[in-house]
């Protein structure tokens, strides 16, 4: 199943939204942090490919004046919204999205990738080591009150929920999608996903599952029990009043 129009229109839809944002500042931040704690390290690296015939005070010079001159373009990019390395990127995703969905050449160049990653024997024990190690350094981040990502992830979160609220056009949009990828994973995959369900349902204990269900809705089940209880029983009596009026 061609995959590249698909491809296409989920980033389309993340460059005109912007979503694509944040993740630029947290890598520029990270960035910037790297550069402040390895400083030493990055000067050492440009004077070691200095040319041997310049003298050494030049060499720390000309090393001193990338390292400040890469910090300073990278504060940039993280502090200036409309940094022209920023819109660069805009521009060029939002003309890959717009390829992915109507150019032919771009079209089968992505889905000649998209054969050849899945032709990789290697693919299926490196993804899984590579969504491990994603995984685990991703909840680590989270778990952690006080780290950027989760302070990030929390404010990005915030910022959606607010625009979902207050702008009609985009929760129209986000909608639609849903909508399209509902129908698209339920009308090529819906049979292995029901089957997915039914074996998961068929490997559940019919005691535990009942104490689990009891432990999420117990208050709610009790609830209706008493609500059930108490309205039948003014009926009863509304009934019972009824009949000896009458």
């Amino acid at each position: 199943e061609p995959l590249a129009p698909v491809a296409g229109q989920l980033l389309g839809e993340i460059v005109e939204d912007r979503a694509h944002s944040g993740l630029v500042d947290l890598m520029t931040d990270e960035l910037l942090r790297w550069l402040g704690r390895n400083g030493s390290d990055v000067l050492a690296i440009v004077e070691e490919r200095a040319p041997w015939w310049t003298p050494q005070w030049l060499d720390e010079k000309v090393a001193d004046r990338i390292y400040r001159e890469a910090v300073r373009w990278v504060r940039d990019i993280h502090e200036d919204v409309n940094h022209p390395a920023r819109l660069a990127l805009d521009s060029w995703l939002a003309d890959l999205a717009v390829a992915l969905q109507e150019d032919a050449e771009t079209q089968e160049r992505f889905e000649r990738l998209k054969v050849r990653l899945l032709e990789q024997p290697q693919l299926s024990s490196t993804s899984i080591a590579l969504w491990d190690a994603f995984r685990r350094s991703l909840i680590g981040a989270l778990a952690d009150p006080d780290g950027l990502l989760r302070r990030r992830a929390l404010d990005e979160l915030l910022t959606l929920a607010h625009r979902l609220q207050d702008d009609e056009a985009l929760a129209r949009r986000i909608d639609t999608v849903l909508a399209d990828v509902a129908g698209y994973a339920v009308s090529h995959y819906g049979h292995q996903v029901a089957t997915i369900i039914s074996a998961t349902v068929d490997r559940w204990d019919g005691k535990e599952t009942a104490d689990r269900v009891e432990l999420h809705v117990g208050r709610d089940l009790q609830f209706i029990r008493i609500n059930g209880t108490v309205v039948g029983g003014l009926a009863g009596l509304v009934i019972h009043t009824l009949a000896e009026l009458l």
